[in-house]
C-alpha cells in the first residue's frame, strides 16, 4: 500500500453498517474515523431466509450515510464487503446490486472463513505470534477463531448474534424473572461440542458488543482504560447483565457513551460473553476496539488470502511452461474488473487463435508476491495499481497425485473505466476482451479443450479461471 493511500471500508453486517477510513501508515495501520449506522437489516430475515424490503432501504440509506462521512478524505478505493447475514439469505443480490448500482461498488461477500480470519487478522497484527483465540459477537453470529501464526488453524460460526437470540429467546421490556436465565440457557444448550482451547490461548473480543460493554464497564464502573475498559471479566459481565436487566429499553438508550440504537441487543451481547468466556474457561478477556475492516487490510498489507484454504487443483500433465521453467516457482493471476462488472481477459502472439486467458506473469525467485502482481499490473495494462486484491493461493498435484512445487497467486485489480493497454512490445499482447463474469465459463472450456502441444496448458490456464468463476459464484469477487 503506498504511504499516502487512504481507503473507506464499509462492513454490512446483520445489525449495522459500520465505515472505517484507514490510512497506511509506517508501521501500522492508522484509523481515521469509525461510525455505524444501526439499520437491523436481519429484521425478520434470520427465520425466513429472505431480506425484507424495509431493511434493504434502511442499509441502502447508511451506506450512503457513511460514505458521504467518508467524502472529507482523498480516497484512494472505497471496500464494501457483506457478512454472515448475506450469507444466510437467498436474495442478498437485491442489496448488493442496489449498491453497485446507486454507489458503483461491487459488494465482496466474506465466506465464514474469510470473516473468521479477517477478525483473527485485526487482533493478531498487533500481538507478538503465539495461542490466540479471537471472539467476535455480531447481530446474526458469534464467531471464534483460533491459531498460533499469522492466520488461524481453526475457526467456527455459531448462529447465536444478538438479533439471532432476540428472535429465539424474547424477553419483556423489562426482563422479567428467568429470562435472562433462558437465554443463558439457550446459548449453552447450542454449544455443548464447544471446548477451551488446549493451549491456554489468550481471549481477544472484537466486534460492537464487546466494546460497548467494554464502554458501560469504563463509564458506568469505572474500568481502567480509554474511551472503553482495555479487559472483561465474568464478574464485570455479571454486574452489567444485573444492571441492564433492571432497566427499560428507553433506559438503556440513555446510557452516555454507547451507541443508543444498540440497547435492544446489548444485553443479549452481555449474556452471550459470559456464557462464552465460561465455556472457554476464560477469567479475563481483553477487548480490541480493531474490526473486521482492519482486518481486511491487513491481509492485503501481508499479501495473503483472507480464506486461509489453499486449494490444491489436480492436473494432467505437468510438461509444460511455466512450470517447467527453472527460474521461478510461482507466478501471479489477476483479475482487471472494470467498473461494470466485466473482467478483461487477454490474448498473446503465441496463443492459438481465438484463445484468450486471465493475464498474469511469473514471480522472481525471492520477489514478494504482491510486489510481483504490482509489477506485473503495470507492466501488462499500463494501470499504476495502489494495492491488489490477494483472493486465493492455488496449489497444484500432477500425475499420481504428485505435489508440485509451483504456485498461483490470484489477485483482483479493481480496473474502473480504464482499457488495458500494453507498450511493452516484448509482452506479445495482442488483444484485450471484456467478458461479463456469466460468460468466462465458455471460455474456460475453450482453454480446456485445446490440440497439442496446448493440450496441457490449456488445461493449466483454465484451471485458475474456473476457480474464479467459483469465487465470483460465491461472491468473492
Amino acid at each position: 500500500m503506498a504511504m499516502s493511500s487512504i481507503r473507506a471500508l464499509l462492513d454490512i453486517g446483520t445489525n449495522a453498517v459500520k465505515l472505517t477510513v484507514l490510512r497506511d501508515a509506517p508501521e501500522r495501520l492508522e484509523t481515521l474515523i469509525e461510525a455505524e449506522r444501526v439499520c437491523r437489516l436481519g429484521d425478520g430475515a434470520l427465520d425466513s431466509g429472505h431480506l425484507r424490503g424495509s431493511a434493504v432501504r434502511r442499509t441502502l440509506k447508511a451506506v450512503d450515510d457513511l460514505l458521504d462521512e467518508a467524502k472529507i478524505f482523498s480516497l484512494d478505493r472505497t471496500i464494501i464487503f457483506g457478512t454472515a447475514i448475506l450469507r444466510m439469505v437467498d436474495n442478498a443480490v437485491t442489496l448488493t446490486d442496489a449498491i453497485h448500482e446507486r454507489f458503483g461498488i461491487h459488494v465482496r461477500l466474506l465466506s465464514e472463513a474469510e470473516e473468521a480470519t479477517a477478525g483473527f487478522l485485526a487482533v493478531r497484527s498487533e500481538l507478538p505470534e503465539g495461542p490466540l483465540l479471537t471472539l467476535d459477537v455480531g447481530g446474526g453470529t458469534v464467531e471464534l477463531a483460533h491459531g498460533s501464526g499469522l492466520r488461524p488453524d481453526w475457526h467456527t460460526s455459531l448462529p447465536l448474534g444478538g438479533r439471532a437470540l432476540l428472535g429465539c429467546v424474547p424477553v419483556d421490556d423489562p426482563p422479567k424473572p428467568g429470562q435472562v436465565d433462558a437465554v443463558a440457557k439457550y446459548i449453552r444448550e447450542n454449544t455443548t461440542g464447544l471446548k477451551p482451547p488446549p493451549d491456554g490461548a489468550g481471549l481477544v473480543l472484537i466486534g460492537g458488543a464487546a466494546v460497548t460493554l467494554a464502554g458501560y464497564a469504563r463509564t458506568i464502573m469505572g474500568a481502567p482504560g480509554g474511551r472503553v475498559a482495555n479487559e472483561l471479566y465474568p464478574e464485570t459481565l455479571d454486574r452489567l447483565i444485573k444492571l441492564l436487566s433492571g432497566m427499560t429499553l428507553r433506559e438503556r438508550r440513555g446510557i452516555p457513551g454507547a451507541n443508543p440504537d444498540r440497547s435492544d441487543v446489548i444485553l443479549y451481547g452481555a449474556v452471550i460473553l459470559r456464557e462464552m468466556m465460561s465455556i472457554l474457561g476464560a477469567k479475563v478477556a481483553k477487548v480490541s476496539e480493531r474490526g473486521l475492516t482492519h482486518g481486511y487490510l491487513e491481509a492485503e498489507r501481508a499479501g495473503v488470502p483472507l480464506d486461509p484454504a489453499e486449494p490444491v487443483f489436480a492436473l494432467p500433465s505437468v510438461d509444460f511452461p511455466p512450470i517447467q521453467r527453472s527460474d521461478r516457482a510461482s507466478e501471479v493471476v489477476f483479475l482487471l474488473r472494470h467498473s461494470g462488472g466485466g473482467v478483461w481477459l487477454q490474448r498473446k502472439a503465441r496463443y492459438p487463435n481465438g484463445v484468450f486467458r486471465l493475464p498474469g506473469g511469473g514471480i522472481n525467485i525471492g520477489e514478494p508476491q504482491l510486489e510481483a502482481a504490482r509489477r506485473e499490473i503495470a507492466e501488462e495494462t499500463g494501470y499504476d495499481p495502489v494495492l491488489p486484491t490477494p483472493l486465493s493461493l492455488m496449489r497444484y498435484a500432477g500425475p499420481g497425485n504428485k505435489p508440485v512445487p509451483f504456485t498461483t497467486f490470484l489477485v483482483l485489480e479493481e480496473a474502473g473505466e480504464q482499457v488495458p493497454y500494453c507498450t511493452d512490445e516484448g509482452e506479445e499482447v495482442e488483444e484485450w476482451k471484456l467478458v461479463p463474469p456469466g460468460k468466462l465459463e465458455q471460455w474456460a472450456r475453450r482453454l480446456e479443450f485445446l490440440p497439442e502441444p496446448f493440450k496441457a496448458w490449456g488445461v493449466f490456464r483454465a484451471t485458475a479461471l474456473r476457480h474464479a468463476i467459483a469465487l465470483h459464484e460465491r461472491g468473492s469477487w
